[in-house]
């Protein structure tokens, strides 16, 4: 479902994460009142950078990491080059 954030409503995908965050410890849980946890803390943000949410990073979706970490990894690795 890559480049296809047409298809949902980002607004809305923004106010589900931002919802499940805890106040008091941050991180993000699976659902409202769910203790959070590092996946879906990791998928929560990486959620919110594809859905353009201010002063985030820009996320590669298909290597689930930022786009300046595979940046460098091109600059460093060259089986990156190819992609």
């Amino acid at each position: 479902m890559l480049e296809s954030t047409d298809l949902s409503d980002c607004e809305e995908n923004i106010n589900y994460i931002l919802h499940n965050q805890n106040p008091i410890i941050g991180g993000i849980g699976k659902q409202d009142n769910e203790f959070p946890d590092p996946l879906h803390t990791f998928m929560g943000i990486a959620g919110l950078s594809l859905a353009h949410y201010e002063n985030l990073n820009p996320v590669n979706a298909a290597l689930t990491m930022s786009q300046n970490a595979f940046e460098h990894m091109k600059s460093i690795q060259p089986k990156f080059q190819q992609r």
